[in-house]
């Protein structure tokens, strides 16, 4: 059973070692904060990404633009002016109204009617910021006595942008304060039939520091995670000027939630929002009374449309979240080690790497679209990446040292080849030698050496190389061998006979089997062959071949002797002798 362990474990070596320290390092990573703004900057593009939506025409801005203060030629306005703005609105009767206008001190002249509207308008809001010390702006003190008063802080991050909104906070003895956007809303839905308040509104998904990718960040109050609205314009805006001069629609305001604040740039109230934050376009910035607008606009949504806010998980399903991808990219890395060739892995690598990114950037979007859900992004897919490339790291050194290994084994076979073979060479009774194809010998061994009259096979090269001489009593000898390889079409010859020279100069035979030894390209390294002295054998054929010559030509004397024999006596020969004899005996009569 520990073997079989032992042996799952080995086969899952690279998984085991690798995924484990990518996680502790993506995790550690993001919990130091080195990941925070890698991490908001993938938010921002989340919000920028989701589809636009209707203007949401519940909510109505009232800007005082640069006409306007070029216009009044003065800031900050008047008492009266204000009070005279705040008056036509109310005409129309809207069902709350936010004074995003920061101001504990009166403005001269008209604040007795500033502060007479003011204890006149019922759904009107007025701001003060709560800033502990001397930055602190108290509210009108008319608004604060009548519990008409909201906070105008937003909650801007260590990047400059404006990502959460202020949903309200405890302040000292026992009293609380709701954000402007947040106030102005609920106003609105007093007046709204049969409204039920969802969880967003009543117990929403309060931010807390470490949230999302956020670390540390100061969650003072409650504050939510700001669902902007992606719409443009995003709201509808009307001038100050146009309000006073009446050159809108007298229903404009009616049955809306109406906020009044700066939009003119030069009096900088402008802040940086996800919105802002497009890929090839100039930089802008969104007015503090427009990201009040925001937050209200969220709680009339989730109140009345049903509109989701934006949620994140806890942090074990974050945490799970970056090991499931990380552990599959390394499993599915792991997988791929068995390939043949390196061209093979990278390919199959980097598509499976950028496949499973994808994955991870559309389950995020899908999601963050779906779902509202903001779940991680940046840390996955740095651990997916960091996970293939240690990964391919780890089978790289793996393979090394496989093949370390593996080369080392070959090394022992081969010092263990080459001494059996070094031993078969020194001690084999035949004659074994390494030459260049032009008859130059590399080695030989003793036996080869002796054969020629040598010492050693030192002796021998030496001898060679100093005089000049050569083996061979045919100088054509090497022509002919490299002949019989051409001619066979074979890099091995046998039965190779030629007469040599020993180093008296006397003459032997020598009967080689020759082979030809080539590189990984086929070109000629040596020749390699085995040598046996054919002398005696030669000798003793040749003496073989005459005598059977010899005996070849008595066998024919006998036969031509018989021949003969049969001839004489035949019946045929006989007649001739007789003639031959009677014709010898006329010719002695005619002498006589």
């Amino acid at each position: 059973m520990r073997a079989k362990i032992r042996n799952q474990i080995w086969a899952w070596r690279g998984v085991l070692v690798v995924t484990p320290i990518t996680v502790l390092l993506v995790i550690a990573l993001r919990a130091l904060g080195f990941l925070q703004l890698s991490e908001l900057f993938a938010y921002d593009q989340l919000l920028q990404l989701r589809p636009s939506e209707p203007q949401d025409q519940r909510v109505i801005i009232v800007g005082i633009d640069e006409i306007d203060l070029q216009t009044l030629e003065k800031y900050p306005i008047s008492d009266r002016i204000l009070a005279e703005l705040i008056t036509k609105i109310r005409q129309q009767k809207p069902r709350a109204i936010g004074l995003d206008i920061v101001r504990d001190l009166p403005v001269e002249p008209g604040h007795d009617e500033l502060v007479k509207v003011f204890k006149t308008t019922p759904n009107l809001v007025g701001v003060r910021t709560i800033k502990s010390g001397t930055g602190a702006i108290a509210p009108p003190p008319t608004l604060q006595d009548q519990g008409q008063v909201s906070a105008a802080e937003l909650i801007i991050d260590n990047d400059g942008v404006v990502r959460r909104g202020f949903w309200g906070a405890e302040l000292e003895k026992g009293q609380s304060i709701l954000g402007l956007g947040l106030y102005t809303a609920l106003e609105f839905l007093n007046a709204e039939p049969n409204v039920r308040y969802p969880q967003a509104v009543q117990s929403p998904h309060y931010f807390k520091s470490n949230d999302g990718g956020y670390v540390g960040a100061e969650d003072l109050g409650d504050q939510v995670l700001l669902n902007y609205r992606r719409s443009e314009p995003r709201f509808r805006t009307v001038s100050l000027r146009d309000v006073l001069q009446n050159k809108i629609p007298q229903d404009l305001f009616s049955d809306r939630l109406v906020l009044i604040g700066v939009t003119a740039v030069s009096l900088k109230d402008f802040f940086s929002t996800p919105l802002d934050r497009n890929f090839g376009t100039s930089f802008s910035q969104t007015a503090g009374v427009e990201i009040h607008a925001q937050v209200a606009s969220q709680v009339l949504a989730a109140a009345i449309d049903g509109r989701e806010g934006i949620t994140t998980w806890e942090k074990p399903w974050e945490y799970l979240w970056i090991i499931v991808w990380t552990v599959g990219i390394g499993i599915f890395t792991w997988q791929l080690r068995n390939f043949r060739t390196a061209q093979q892995f990278w390919l199959a690598n980097l598509s499976g790497v950028i496949l499973t990114v994808g994955a991870i950037a559309l389950s995020d979007y899908g999601a963050f679209i779906v779902l509202s859900w903001w779940i991680p992004l940046i840390p996955p897919i740095i651990g997916v990446v960091s996970t293939g490339l240690g990964m391919t790291a780890f089978i790289y050194v793996d393979r090394l040292k496989a093949s370390e290994q593996r080369y080392r084994l070959i090394a022992d076979e081969l010092r263990i080849a080459e001494a059996n073979y070094r031993s078969i060479f020194e001690n084999a009774v035949e004659g074994i030698f390494q030459m260049t194809p032009k008859g130059k010998f590399l080695s030989v061994n003793p036996s080869f050496a002796e054969m020629f009259g040598y010492e050693s096979p030192q002796d021998l090269i030496t001898h060679l190389e100093q005089t000049g001489e050569s083996l061979y009593v045919s100088p054509n000898c090497l022509t002919e061998l490299n002949l019989l390889f051409s001619e066979t079409n074979s890099d091995e010859v046998s039965g190779f006979e030629y007469q040599a020279y020993r180093r008296d100069r006397s003459i032997i035979w020598i009967r080689e089997s020759v082979r030809i030894v080539r590189d990984a390209d086929q070109n000629i390294l040596y020749y390699e062959g085995i040598a046996d002295d054919y002398t005696k054998a030669k000798l003793a054929e040749t003496s073989l071949k005459q005598q059977l010559e010899d005996l070849k030509i008595e066998i024919d004397e006998v036969k031509r002797q018989k021949q003969v024999s049969q001839i004489t006596e035949s019946d045929f020969f006989r007649d001739i002798q007789a003639e031959l004899a009677t014709f010898s005996d006329d010719d002695d009569d005619f002498e006589l």
